[in-house]
């Protein structure tokens, strides 16, 4: 299904930057907490958190909810972005 018709054409690019958006902020507040936790448990809880939020995203019907949803999916995403 295209994002067009669940939102319409002028909410689009809030759905496809909010995940962008929330990488930055993720980035930005994970990467001390990434190397105070380790690698495997930064891992793990990025999978878990993922796993939720969009299995969330998938079923939603609401625009504010999709765009906060894929927000969270871009801040969680950002703390397993760095690991090796």
């Amino acid at each position: 299904m295209r994002a067009s018709s669940i939102a319409g054409a002028n909410w689009v690019g809030f759905i496809m930057s909010g995940q962008f958006c929330g990488q930055l902020l993720g980035a930005v507040i994970f990467g001390g907490v990434a190397d105070r936790i380790g690698p495997k448990k930064t891992i793990v809880l990025v999978l878990f958190a993922n796993a939720f939020i969009f299995a969330a995203t998938a079923v939603t019907e609401s625009v504010a909810l999709l765009v906060g949803l894929r927000f969270f999916g871009g801040f969680f995403n950002a703390m397993g972005a760095g690991q090796k």
